[in-house]
């Protein structure tokens, strides 16, 4: 069986292409000064030792250290995309309160409404 795309359906309704775009993560990360970075990777622990090389956002360098803060659970490309661009629209106060858990829950809500 072939999906749309031309790829392989999974259990005949998903298709390999769809599966690989579920792979999505929204991170948060503090940086040494304090400040917060919000940006969306497929592997998060790859994307933040690039941040710490200096090969990440131009943002972050300098920046160091990079330190994870919050971590979204996997979603499709658009939706981390969309939850990245709520998350930036977050007070400094916000992003502090995610780690904690007491600002993420409206964020998952949200998420799972849609």
């Amino acid at each position: 069986m072939v999906a749309a795309d031309g790829g392989p359906r999974l259990n005949g309704t998903i298709s390999v292409e769809n599966e690989r775009n579920q792979a999505w993560r929204v991170y948060v990360v503090r940086c040494g000064d304090g400040t917060f970075y919000t940006g969306i990777a497929k592997d998060v622990a790859r994307r933040l030792a690039q941040h710490e090389a200096g090969q990440g956002a131009r943002y972050t360098r300098g920046r160091g250290p990079i330190r994870l803060w919050w971590r979204s659970a996997a979603m499709s490309k658009s939706e981390a995309l969309s939850l990245e661009h709520r998350l930036k629209g977050l007070t400094h106060r916000q992003k502090v309160a995610l780690k904690d858990g007491d600002g993420d829950q409206g964020l998952r809500r949200d998420a799972e409404d849609r």
